[in-house]
């Protein structure tokens, strides 16, 4: 599986029975409702400022009008790229990066939206469930090194808001989430491989089975 760890689109030769124009399709609509709900409620949580009444899961923190401004500009980025992007490239794979790490983007956007909530986390499992459309587990370890990065940047720069329940540099943290989402993964992208080899499989039956007619 790892010989192909590279920038090659491995589904190229097989990407109209992956159905991967709708599922394009599918992906933008998902990143422009994030930008659409993500910064409503940054909005929304600027405004009413729950953290300071009743702080839970949904706001930890009270988000300033700057904050509100950059999760709307990053927001438009995160979605604009890939728009742009779309069908403007001879090599999916890149456009399926793209998609993947705007995707991540949002999930760390929700987090810092949320003042550091653990369980806007739990979002990344359901980018790794969407990617799995894809049937290319390479974005999934594309996911898990997202993960690590911004791990890594919060635990060293910005450790207020990776997580409510620290305030300081938290290894043990970064190591636990890491074991957590590397286990994502790892199944994640056994699925996605399954699913191509199946799809590669049924094709190939039918060119056979395609062939064989004609020479009869």
């Amino acid at each position: 599986m790892f010989e192909e760890l590279n920038f090659k689109d491995i589904n190229k030769e097989y990407r109209s029975h992956f159905n991967y124009d709708r599922v394009d399709r599918v992906m933008l609509e998902i990143l422009w409702w994030h930008f659409v709900l993500v910064s409503l409620g940054a909005f929304l949580i600027y405004f009413f400022q729950p953290a300071l009444h009743y702080p839970g899961p949904f706001s930890w923190r009270v988000l300033s009008g700057g904050n509100v401004i950059a999760v709307l500009i990053f927001g438009l980025a995160f979605a604009l790229i890939p728009t742009l992007l779309h069908n403007k490239l001879q090599n999916h794979f890149i456009f399926r990066i793209a998609v993947t790490l705007a995707l991540c983007c949002f999930s760390f956007q929700i987090v810092f939206v949320s003042g550091g909530s653990s369980e806007a986390y739990l979002h990344l499992f359901g980018v790794l469930a969407a990617l799995i459309l894809y049937y290319d587990y390479r974005l999934m370890w594309l996911v898990l090194l997202a993960i690590v990065c911004h791990r890594l940047l919060l635990n060293f720069f910005a450790p207020s808001w990776a997580s409510i329940y620290t305030g300081v540099n938290n290894h043990i943290a970064l190591i636990l989430h890491t074991f957590f989402a590397l286990s994502a993964v790892v199944f994640a992208s056994m699925i996605a491989s399954a699913g191509r080899e199946s799809v590669k499989a049924i094709v190939e039956a039918n060119k056979f089975m395609t062939n064989r007619i004609k020479e009869i």
